[in-house]
């Protein structure tokens, strides 16, 4: 993370003596206040034996599996290679086998994991290391590895390796959070390996990404969901006249598939929201007293912008680690040209962290979600709803629960919660809410698994979890070439009939059209702004989307 290690083991939040409850809001007529939460340990295992231990077996980063009777299984990794289960329903811990990770360098190990919504009927775990190859080079991988038939281990004959690229023998930038969403697309942080120079403003590059494939049963192992990176902006340049520059993010040789987000430096955290896929992640910043540090949201494939800018700084001019030679910027945000002479030349404008503040390890937790028909009592309660949870690795930033607006693009609130809340986090570098609703958090610092219950009273029993309509299940929501859409309009280029229909997220369609392409249609008034899915039948293929809508 290249974070600020100094001074790590501070205690998030603040001291308890005189501090009062945060009041979060009133739902039928009950009260919720950030007091009411606590923590437990699950799992304690060795930590760090200084602040840069490159041999440390610490805990990094974790997944979740459901079972049938709904308790709540805890997959997680430490950084020199096991992978373990803690089981929701025993309270026990297994270790279910080892990576051979190459942690030489103080980052670098056994860095994210991932399960899918049916682990168990296909019980793929993937996973993202740093490795040393037989014939000494670095590299990283992602990779899955099977269950064995009875549940109990690894079974490390069956693993495959999906990606893999060269790294260099540097310590910091990993990236390494992973997270399934629920169209089964396995998104992953890259991070750009020290590389300013060679990684994340080169679209031929993997290193300064985050990435998005489709897990399947292929001999790559993955399709490329439609409407990655390349093709977005392929589009983009085609609808701007630029059809020579739209041929360069068409060529996989200039921009690699697998890359969704382009730009970042050290991505960290990461949340994907599992049905309207909003994609938030924490940038670590340059240690520069400026307002470096990102919190990120994005819904579409953007440059982010790293190395010529972070957060809202301009870098002016860098120095490339190890290295006396600095790059010239120059760079405007409307038209940045990637200098690592490999990759598109020029490249998308940047998009600006929808936060940024200055110093600290920023690091991105979940957007709440709340169901009124689960019957956990600790689960998070209905006035956290759609809230986004942000913290930092030192914890000097503290817990800060961010209220955004229907369409996710800019905060409405931001209030600093839980000044009290125990077991206090040293080092946070994982917080996810379970299947279960509650919140799980690792803590790097003093090597242990944490759990957080809502101990209030809180309830909504008709607040619906938001969820896939039937008609998109087990497809892909796309883009095609014939189709362009925004808040205001659909636009279908392909000749002949259509169809389209509106539905939310509760799979019931609210608004229909039909026509002959080509023609465009005014987007009709819906019942609130939020998330839509759209899909669109036309004799050229048919089409599933995410459709936000602002409202009239």
């Amino acid at each position: 993370m290249a974070m600020r290690w100094s001074g790590i083991f501070v205690l998030m939040g603040l001291a308890a003596t005189g501090v009062k409850a945060v009041d979060l809001g009133t739902v039928a007529g009950c009260n919720a206040t950030d007091a009411q939460f606590s923590g437990s340990v699950l799992w304690t295992g060795p930590a760090p034996v200084s602040a840069q231990d490159p041999g440390g077996n610490t805990i990094l980063r974790m997944s979740f599996v459901k079972q049938a009777d709904a308790s709540v299984d805890v997959y997680f990794v430490q950084k020199r290679g096991p992978v373990n289960r803690y089981n929701g329903k025993t309270k026990t811990t297994d270790v279910l086998g080892s990576i051979n990770a190459d942690f030489s360098q103080n980052e670098y190990g056994l860095l994210g994991i991932a399960t899918k919504k049916d682990f168990l009927t296909n019980p793929y775990v993937y996973l993202y290391y740093s490795f040393k190859e037989s014939d000494n080079s670095l590299t990283c991988r992602l990779t899955r590895i099977k269950m064995t038939s009875d549940m109990t281990k690894l079974d490390m004959a069956t693993e495959k390796v999906l990606i893999k690229f060269v790294r260099e023998s540097v310590t910091w930038h990993t990236g390494g959070d992973m997270s399934f969403d629920d169209y089964g697309d396995l998104w992953v942080t890259i991070g750009d390996n020290q590389q300013t120079d060679k990684g994340p403003a080169n679209t031929a590059d993997l290193r300064g990404s985050i990435l998005r494939i489709h897990p399947d049963e292929s001999v790559a192992g993955y399709s490329i969901p439609v409407g990655n990176f390349g093709a977005y902006w392929q589009n983009y340049f085609t609808t701007k006249g630029n059809t020579a520059l739209a041929a360069k993010y068409a060529d996989t040789n200039v921009v690699k598939p697998q890359i969704y987000v382009k730009g970042t430096r050290n991505a960290y955290s990461m949340y994907v929201d599992p049905v309207r896929r909003w994609v938030t992640w924490g940038d670590v910043g340059p240690d520069q007293q400026k307002s470096s540090e990102e919190y990120n949201l994005v819904q579409a494939p953007v440059y982010a912008g790293w190395p010529y800018y972070a957060g809202q700084e301009d870098m002016g001019t860098i120095q490339i680690y190890g290295n006396t030679t600095a790059i010239k910027t120059g760079e405007t945000k409307a038209a940045p040209t990637n200098q690592a002479g490999l990759g598109a030349v020029t490249l998308p404008p940047v998009t600006d962290p929808i936060y940024d503040k200055i110093e600290d390890c920023a690091m991105s937790g979940p957007i709440f979600r709340y169901d009124g028909a689960n019957t956990n009592a600790g689960q998070f309660p209905p006035q956290m709803n759609r809230k986004w949870l942000l913290g930092d690795c030192s914890g000097s930033y503290g817990w800060h629960l961010i209220t955004l607006n229907d369409s996710g693009t800019q905060i409405v609130t931001n209030t600093k919660i839980w000044a009290t809340l125990t077991p206090k986090i040293t080092t946070l570098v994982d917080a996810k809410q379970g299947p279960d609703g509650s919140m799980y958090v690792a803590d790097y610092g003093k090597g242990t698994l944490n759990k957080y219950d809502y101990t209030g009273t809180c309830k909504d029993p008709t607040l619906a979890l938001e969820q896939i309509p039937p008609s998109v299940v087990g497809k892909l929501p796309s883009r095609a070439a014939w189709l362009a859409f925004d808040s205001h309009s659909i636009s279908i280029s392909a000749q002949g009939e259509h169809h389209i229909d509106i539905l939310n997220l509760q799979g019931r369609v609210v608004a229909s059209l039909e026509g002959s392409g080509p023609e465009s249609h005014a987007l009709p008034k819906l019942p609130a702004a939020g998330i839509y899915h759209l899909h669109v039948r036309t004799a050229a293929g048919e089409v599933f989307a995410a459709l936000p809508y602002i409202g009239r």
